[in-house]
C-alpha cells in the first residue's frame, strides 16, 4: 500500500464534511479553513515511513503548535508509508505534549518528538500515551457539525504570556492526576479482555468494566453495536454518565436501534462525582423499542444518531442496582 496522499484527504474533507481546506503559505503540510459554522479549522498531515521497530515518527515543533491552537478546531492526520493513516483530534495530544518531555536541537528547535504505533501515540522522552484507531475519523464530522463559531470575522489578539502563566500553576496538579490517570488506565486494562481502552474515557471503561463483572461476561471490541456479551447470550450495549448536571439521564450516541446485530439489552450506569457507581439500570433492547423510547438526534435538521433518555422516578422496574 502506499501513502494516503494529501490530495486524497482535503478532497474527503470537502466531500464528508462540507470543510474546504487550503493550504498554508510556506507549509507543505497544514491546510486550513471554516467549518459550516464559521469556525476556525487546522489540518496538519505529516508523513512517516515504517522503521525497524515497528512505529512511524514525526516532530511537531513549539511554534507549530502555537499555530494550531490559535483554531477552533485542529486535526492531526498521520500518514504512514503502509497506507495506514491515523486521525486524532488534536485537543487530546495537547496535554499529553509538556515543557518536562519537550526536545530541543539546531534544526527543530523546541520540539516533541512522537512515535507511531498501531493502536497508539507515544510522546517521546516522557512516554506520554494516546490510545488512537487506525482509519478511524468519525469524530471528525461532530467536531465540524456542532464546534460553536468562536470566530469573530476580524483577526483575534491572543494573550498566550498570561495563559503559561495560569498554566504553570496547575502543572504540578496535573502531573499528579495524569500519573494517577495512567496507574488506573494500567489497573484497568487487566479486567478488559484484551480490549484497547481509547483515549481518555474513564466514565465509559468504568461502565463497560464494570457490566462485565456483574454479568460475568467478556468486552467485545468497537466493531459491534453491542460492549458487553455473555455466555447465555446477552449482548449488552452500555452507556455511562457522571454526575448529575443537566443531561446526566441522557446516553450518549447510539448508531442505530433495529437489525440482527443490534444489543439484546441497554445498560446505563450512573457514576458519584467520585465515580462510584450510584445506580444502574438494565433495559431490554427489544421493549424499549416497542415502547419507542429511542429519541432521533438531529443537527441542524440533519438526522445524526438515536438516544434513550432514563426515567429516575419511571423506570425502577428497570433498575438493578442502587
Amino acid at each position: 500500500m502506499t501513502t494516503t496522499t494529501i490530495k486524497s484527504i482535503v478532497e474527503g474533507f470537502e466531500r464528508e464534511f462540507g470543510v474546504v481546506l487550503s493550504k498554508l503559505p510556506r507549509k507543505k503540510i497544514i491546510y486550513d479553513g471554516q467549518d459550516r459554522n464559521g469556525s476556525s479549522i487546522v489540518v496538519v498531515m505529516p508523513t512517516s515511513k515504517i522503521y525497524p521497530r515497528g512505529n512511524g515518527w514525526v516532530d511537531f515543533t513549539k511554534l507549530q503548535v502555537d499555530l494550531f491552537k490559535q483554531y477552533a478546531i485542529s486535526i492531526a492526520i498521520f500518514r504512514l508509508s503502509d497506507g495506514t493513516t491515523f486521525y486524532v483530534n488534536l485537543r487530546d495530544l495537547y496535554p499529553l505534549m509538556t515543557q518536562d518531555n519537550m526536545m530541543e536541537n539546531e534544526r527543530e528547535g523546541e520540539h516533541w518528538k512522537i512515535d507511531i504505533w498501531p493502536n497508539k501515540l507515544v510522546i517521546r522522552n516522557g512516554n506520554q500515551t494516546l490510545h488512537v484507531q487506525p482509519n478511524h475519523d468519525g469524530f471528525i464530522s461532530d467536531l465540524v457539525e456542532e464546534t460553536p463559531n468562536l470566530d469573530s470575522g476580524t483577526k483575534m489578539d491572543f494573550d498566550f504570556e498570561t495563559f503559561d502563566r495560569v498554566e504553570k500553576d496547575f502543572d504540578s496538579l496535573f502531573q499528579l492526576l495524569s500519573s494517577t490517570q495512567k496507574e488506573i488506565h494500567k489497573k484497568l486494562e487487566q479486567y478488559a479482555d484484551g480490549k484497547v481502552l481509547k483515549g481518555n474515557e474513564l466514565v465509559g471503561w468504568l461502565g463497560e468494566i464494570y457490566t462485565k463483572i456483574v454479568f460475568n461476561g467478556s468486552m467485545v471490541d468497537d466493531s459491534y453495536e453491542h460492549d458487553v456479551e455473555t455466555d447465555d447470550n446477552l449482548r449488552i450495549s452500555v452507556k455511562t454518565r457522571k454526575g448529575r448536571n443537566s443531561g446526566w439521564t441522557r446516553t450518549s450516541a447510539i448508531p442505530k436501534i433495529e437489525g440482527s446485530d443490534c444489543p439484546t439489552h441497554l445498560m446505563f450506569v450512573h457514576l458519584n462525582e467520585d465515580y462510584s457507581v450510584a445506580e444502574m439500570w438494565l433495559y431490554p433492547w427489544q421493549e424499549i423499542l416497542d415502547a419507542q423510547r429511542f429519541g432521533k438526534h438531529n443537527v441542524r435538521g440533519n438526522f445524526r444518531s438515536y438516544y434513550m433518555s432514563v426515567r429516575p422516578n419511571n423506570d425502577n422496574k428497570y433498575k438493578i442496582y442502587g
